[in-house]
Protein backbone atom coordinates (compact mmCIF):
# COMPACT_ATOMS: atom_id res chain seq x y z
CA UNK A 1 0.00 0.00 0.00
CA UNK A 2 1.38 3.41 -1.00
CA UNK A 3 1.55 6.07 1.66
CA UNK A 4 -0.38 9.09 0.36
CA UNK A 5 0.98 12.47 1.41
CA UNK A 6 -0.59 15.84 0.69
CA UNK A 7 1.46 18.94 1.49
CA UNK A 8 -0.24 21.91 3.14
CA UNK A 9 1.51 25.01 4.48
CA UNK A 10 0.83 28.49 5.76
CA UNK A 11 1.69 31.36 8.09
CA UNK A 12 -0.26 32.81 10.98
CA UNK A 13 0.11 34.83 14.17
CA UNK A 14 0.44 33.43 17.66
CA UNK A 15 -2.98 33.48 19.30
CA UNK A 16 -1.60 34.38 22.73
CA UNK A 17 0.51 37.28 21.38
CA UNK A 18 0.06 38.43 17.76
CA UNK A 19 3.44 40.17 17.78
CA UNK A 20 4.85 36.71 17.14
CA UNK A 21 4.34 34.68 14.00
CA UNK A 22 4.69 31.08 12.97
CA UNK A 23 5.06 29.24 9.71
CA UNK A 24 3.91 25.66 9.37
CA UNK A 25 3.68 22.82 6.93
CA UNK A 26 2.03 19.43 7.10
CA UNK A 27 2.19 16.33 4.94
CA UNK A 28 -0.50 14.62 7.01
CA UNK A 29 -4.05 14.37 5.77
CA UNK A 30 -6.50 16.72 7.52
CA UNK A 31 -7.44 15.15 10.82
CA UNK A 32 -4.57 12.63 10.69
CA UNK A 33 -2.32 12.48 13.73
CA UNK A 34 1.34 13.02 12.88
CA UNK A 35 4.58 13.83 14.72
CA UNK A 36 5.60 17.47 15.07
CA UNK A 37 9.03 18.99 14.39
CA UNK A 38 9.69 22.40 15.95
CA UNK A 39 12.25 24.30 13.86
CA UNK A 40 13.65 27.48 15.44
CA UNK A 41 15.42 30.13 13.37
CA UNK A 42 18.71 31.87 14.02
CA UNK A 43 19.44 35.56 14.40
CA UNK A 44 18.51 36.33 10.78
CA UNK A 45 14.88 35.38 11.54
CA UNK A 46 14.66 33.24 8.39
CA UNK A 47 11.80 31.17 9.76
CA UNK A 48 10.43 30.28 6.31
CA UNK A 49 13.77 28.87 5.17
CA UNK A 50 14.06 27.04 8.48
CA UNK A 51 10.62 25.48 7.98
CA UNK A 52 11.27 24.60 4.33
CA UNK A 53 14.57 22.90 5.15
CA UNK A 54 12.49 20.08 6.65
CA UNK A 55 10.51 19.41 3.46
CA UNK A 56 12.57 16.27 2.68
CA UNK A 57 11.53 14.79 6.01
CA UNK A 58 7.88 15.74 5.47
CA UNK A 59 8.00 14.17 2.00
CA UNK A 60 9.04 10.83 3.49
CA UNK A 61 6.26 10.39 6.06
CA UNK A 62 3.22 12.19 7.54
CA UNK A 63 4.68 15.06 9.52
CA UNK A 64 3.92 18.52 10.88
CA UNK A 65 6.60 21.23 10.98
CA UNK A 66 6.18 24.40 13.03
CA UNK A 67 8.67 27.28 12.71
CA UNK A 68 8.14 30.17 15.14
CA UNK A 69 9.06 33.75 14.29
CA UNK A 70 10.55 35.63 17.24
CA UNK A 71 10.94 39.24 15.98
CA UNK A 72 13.61 41.61 17.20
CA UNK A 73 13.02 45.06 18.62
CA UNK A 74 9.97 44.20 20.72
CA UNK A 75 11.26 45.67 23.98
CA UNK A 76 14.24 47.70 22.72
CA UNK A 77 15.08 48.95 19.25
CA UNK A 78 17.46 46.54 17.53
CA UNK A 79 17.47 44.03 20.38
CA UNK A 80 16.99 40.46 19.24
CA UNK A 81 18.65 38.16 21.76
CA UNK A 82 15.78 37.74 24.24
CA UNK A 83 14.50 34.47 22.82
CA UNK A 84 17.97 32.94 22.99
CA UNK A 85 17.96 33.37 26.76
CA UNK A 86 14.24 32.49 27.14
CA UNK A 87 13.01 35.85 28.39
CA UNK A 88 13.03 39.62 28.11
CA UNK A 89 10.89 42.18 29.93
CA UNK A 90 7.27 41.08 29.70
CA UNK A 91 8.00 38.09 27.42
CA UNK A 92 8.30 34.46 28.55
CA UNK A 93 9.55 32.51 25.53
CA UNK A 94 9.07 29.15 27.23
CA UNK A 95 5.37 29.81 27.74
CA UNK A 96 5.17 31.35 24.27
CA UNK A 97 6.39 28.19 22.53
CA UNK A 98 4.19 26.05 24.78
CA UNK A 99 1.21 28.08 23.59
CA UNK A 100 2.25 27.87 19.93
CA UNK A 101 2.40 24.08 20.16
CA UNK A 102 -1.03 23.90 21.74
CA UNK A 103 -2.48 26.33 19.21
CA UNK A 104 -1.01 24.43 16.27
CA UNK A 105 -2.41 21.15 17.55
CA UNK A 106 -5.85 22.72 17.89
CA UNK A 107 -5.81 24.35 14.45
CA UNK A 108 -3.77 21.99 12.26
CA UNK A 109 -3.09 18.83 14.26
CA UNK A 110 -3.66 16.43 15.82
CA UNK A 111 -0.07 15.95 16.96
CA UNK A 112 1.19 12.43 17.57
CA UNK A 113 3.33 12.10 20.68
CA UNK A 114 5.79 14.74 21.83
CA UNK A 115 7.59 17.11 19.41
CA UNK A 116 11.16 16.94 18.19
CA UNK A 117 12.93 20.28 18.69
CA UNK A 118 15.56 21.63 16.27
CA UNK A 119 17.30 24.97 16.60
CA UNK A 120 20.03 26.58 14.49
CA UNK A 121 22.50 29.22 15.75
CA UNK A 122 20.46 31.60 17.93
CA UNK A 123 17.66 29.04 17.68
CA UNK A 124 20.05 26.41 19.02
CA UNK A 125 20.65 28.62 22.03
CA UNK A 126 16.90 28.78 22.54
CA UNK A 127 16.39 25.07 21.88
CA UNK A 128 18.88 23.68 24.37
CA UNK A 129 17.88 26.15 27.08
CA UNK A 130 14.19 25.42 26.50
CA UNK A 131 14.96 21.69 26.74
CA UNK A 132 16.72 22.16 30.07
CA UNK A 133 13.28 23.00 31.49
CA UNK A 134 10.87 21.30 29.06
CA UNK A 135 12.56 18.02 28.10
CA UNK A 136 9.57 16.11 29.52
CA UNK A 137 7.51 17.62 26.69
CA UNK A 138 9.97 16.61 23.94
CA UNK A 139 10.91 13.34 22.24
CA UNK A 140 14.26 14.52 20.85
CA UNK A 141 16.53 17.57 20.58
CA UNK A 142 18.92 18.88 17.89
CA UNK A 143 21.30 21.70 18.84
CA UNK A 144 22.80 23.04 15.61
CA UNK A 145 25.75 25.46 15.80
CA UNK A 146 24.91 27.45 18.95
CA UNK A 147 26.83 30.69 19.46
CA UNK A 148 26.84 30.39 23.25
CA UNK A 149 25.84 27.49 25.47
CA UNK A 150 24.49 26.78 28.92
CA UNK A 151 26.36 23.92 30.51
CA UNK A 152 24.21 21.75 32.82
CA UNK A 153 26.38 22.54 35.83
CA UNK A 154 25.21 23.85 39.19
CA UNK A 155 28.62 25.41 39.93
CA UNK A 156 28.22 28.05 37.20
CA UNK A 157 25.79 30.97 37.29
CA UNK A 158 22.95 31.32 34.81
CA UNK A 159 23.33 31.50 31.80
CA UNK A 160 26.76 29.83 31.41
CA UNK A 161 25.46 27.28 33.94
CA UNK A 162 22.35 26.47 35.95
CA UNK A 163 22.93 28.22 39.28
CA UNK A 164 20.11 30.76 39.61
CA UNK A 165 18.27 29.41 36.56
CA UNK A 166 14.90 29.24 38.31
CA UNK A 167 15.19 32.79 39.60
CA UNK A 168 16.13 34.05 36.14
CA UNK A 169 13.54 32.12 34.12
CA UNK A 170 10.82 31.04 36.53
CA UNK A 171 11.39 27.37 35.67
CA UNK A 172 13.20 24.51 37.39
CA UNK A 173 15.79 22.57 35.37
CA UNK A 174 14.69 19.00 34.62
CA UNK A 175 17.82 16.98 33.91
CA UNK A 176 16.17 13.59 34.56
CA UNK A 177 13.78 14.21 31.65
CA UNK A 178 16.67 15.37 29.45
CA UNK A 179 18.42 12.05 30.12
CA UNK A 180 15.36 10.26 28.73
CA UNK A 181 15.50 11.76 25.20
CA UNK A 182 18.08 11.56 22.40
CA UNK A 183 20.18 14.67 21.81
CA UNK A 184 22.25 15.57 18.74
CA UNK A 185 24.68 18.45 18.34
CA UNK A 186 25.84 19.53 14.88
CA UNK A 187 28.55 22.01 13.93
CA UNK A 188 30.37 22.90 10.73
CA UNK A 189 34.03 21.95 10.81
CA UNK A 190 34.83 25.48 9.59
CA UNK A 191 32.39 27.26 11.93
CA UNK A 192 34.90 29.02 14.15
CA UNK A 193 33.09 32.30 14.76
CA UNK A 194 32.91 33.39 18.37
CA UNK A 195 29.18 34.11 18.48
CA UNK A 196 27.76 35.97 21.45
CA UNK A 197 30.17 36.99 24.18
CA UNK A 198 29.50 40.12 26.22
CA UNK A 199 32.59 42.01 27.36
CA UNK A 200 30.83 45.05 28.84
CA UNK A 201 29.10 44.53 32.22
CA UNK A 202 26.45 47.06 31.20
CA UNK A 203 25.31 44.88 28.30
CA UNK A 204 22.38 42.51 28.59
CA UNK A 205 23.41 38.91 29.22
CA UNK A 206 26.90 39.87 30.35
CA UNK A 207 28.53 37.14 32.41
CA UNK A 208 32.07 36.93 33.70
CA UNK A 209 31.78 33.18 33.00
CA UNK A 210 30.62 33.60 29.40
CA UNK A 211 33.81 32.11 27.94
CA UNK A 212 33.92 29.02 30.13
CA UNK A 213 32.76 26.72 27.31
CA UNK A 214 35.45 27.83 24.87
CA UNK A 215 36.46 30.51 22.41
CA UNK A 216 34.41 29.53 19.36
CA UNK A 217 31.34 27.56 18.29
CA UNK A 218 33.22 24.30 17.77
CA UNK A 219 34.78 24.38 21.23
CA UNK A 220 31.43 25.27 22.78
CA UNK A 221 29.59 22.45 21.03
CA UNK A 222 32.24 20.03 22.26
CA UNK A 223 32.05 21.43 25.79
CA UNK A 224 28.27 21.12 25.81
CA UNK A 225 28.45 17.52 24.63
CA UNK A 226 30.92 16.68 27.41
CA UNK A 227 28.85 18.44 30.05
CA UNK A 228 25.68 16.66 28.92
CA UNK A 229 27.51 13.32 28.99
CA UNK A 230 28.71 14.09 32.53
CA UNK A 231 25.01 14.42 33.47
CA UNK A 232 24.11 11.09 31.85
CA UNK A 233 22.56 12.62 28.73
CA UNK A 234 23.15 10.62 25.53
CA UNK A 235 24.34 13.45 23.28
CA UNK A 236 25.98 12.74 19.92
CA UNK A 237 28.07 15.31 18.03
CA UNK A 238 28.42 15.57 14.25
CA UNK A 239 31.12 17.84 12.80
CA UNK A 240 30.25 18.59 9.18
CA UNK A 241 33.30 18.60 6.86
CA UNK A 242 33.74 21.82 4.90
CA UNK A 243 30.70 23.55 6.42
CA UNK A 244 30.72 26.99 7.97
CA UNK A 245 27.89 28.67 9.81
CA UNK A 246 25.06 27.72 7.47
CA UNK A 247 21.59 26.35 8.12
CA UNK A 248 21.26 23.77 5.35
CA UNK A 249 24.39 21.67 6.07
CA UNK A 250 23.30 21.44 9.70
CA UNK A 251 19.77 20.37 8.75
CA UNK A 252 21.10 17.88 6.21
CA UNK A 253 23.37 16.35 8.86
CA UNK A 254 20.47 16.10 11.30
CA UNK A 255 17.76 14.77 8.95
CA UNK A 256 18.89 11.10 8.83
CA UNK A 257 19.20 11.04 12.62
CA UNK A 258 15.80 12.66 13.11
CA UNK A 259 14.26 10.27 10.56
CA UNK A 260 15.63 7.40 12.63
CA UNK A 261 14.16 8.83 15.82
CA UNK A 262 10.78 9.23 14.13
CA UNK A 263 10.93 5.73 12.69
CA UNK A 264 11.63 4.27 16.11
CA UNK A 265 8.94 6.32 17.84
CA UNK A 266 6.24 6.33 15.16
CA UNK A 267 6.70 3.53 12.61
CA UNK A 268 4.92 4.07 9.32
CA UNK A 269 5.05 2.63 5.84
CA UNK A 270 7.82 4.01 3.67
CA UNK A 271 6.43 6.08 0.86
CA UNK A 272 7.00 4.61 -2.58
CA UNK A 273 8.23 7.29 -4.93
CA UNK A 274 6.71 7.47 -8.41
Amino acid sequence: MTLQLSLRQGETRAAQDPRFGLAWLSSAAPGQAAPLVLAVHGSHRDHLATRDAFLPLAESRPLHVLAPLFPEGLTEAGYGDGYKFLSEPGIDYVALLDGMIAGFAADHGPVQGRPLLFGFSGGAQFAHRYALFRAAQLSGLVIAAPGAVTLPRADLPWWPGLDGAKAATGYTPDLPSLRAIPVLLTIGAEDRATGILRSDPSQRHFSAQAGVAGADRIARAQALQRALADQGVAAALIQIPGAGHDLLPNVQAALPVMAGWLGDLYPTERRRRP
